[in-house]
C-alpha cells in the first residue's frame, strides 16, 4: 500500500500482509463402498472424503454391547488408504462402523452412513462315529 499526500508525493511501499480466510465449511463425509465378513475379520472398502483440505480420516466402531463409539484407526490423507481390515472382532456379535474426515482447520465432517455387520458363530458339527 502507498500513501499519497496533497502534492501527490508517494510514500514507500508498506509490507505485504497475507490474510487467510477462516475455513468454516466442514469436509464431505467419507463413504463405505463395500465390505466382506469372515468368521475372524471384517474388511472395509471405502471412498475417502473428496474435500481438498482433509488432513485425517477416522474410523469408529461400536459393538452391540457398547454405548460409546471407539476409534479403531486413523490415518492421514497422504497415506491414500481405501481398505482396512478389522481383525479384533469376535463372533457371534454385531458391529457398527462410521467414518469421519477432519480438515486442516479442525472442522469435522458429518458421520458417514453407518455400516452394520454381523458375525455369526460357526456351527458345531457333530463328529462322525463308526460307519
Amino acid at each position: 500500500m502507498v500513501a499519497v499526500d496533497r502534492n501527490f508525493n508517494h510514500s514507500a511501499m508498506s509490507a505485504t500482509l497475507m490474510l487467510v480466510k477462516p475455513d468454516v465449511v466442514a469436509p464431505v463425509a467419507p463413504v463405505f463402498e463395500r465390505y466382506a465378513v469372515s468368521d475372524s475379520s471384517v474388511v472395509l472398502h471405502f471412498v475417502p472424503s473428496s474435500s481438498n483440505d482433509v488432513a485425517r480420516h477416522l474410523l469408529l466402531r461400536r459393538s452391540e454391547r457398547d454405548t460409546a463409539w471407539r476409534e479403531v484407526t486413523a490415518w492421514y490423507t497422504n497415506e491414500d488408504r481405501r481398505t482396512w481390515a478389522d481383525r479384533t472382532v469376535e463372533a457371534p456379535s454385531a458391529y457398527t462402523y462410521v467414518m469421519l474426515a477432519l480438515d486442516s482447520a479442525g472442522n469435522t465432517s458429518p458421520r458417514s452412513v453407518p455400516l452394520e455387520v454381523r458375525l455369526n458363530a460357526q456351527p458345531q458339527r457333530p463328529s462322525v462315529g463308526a460307519l
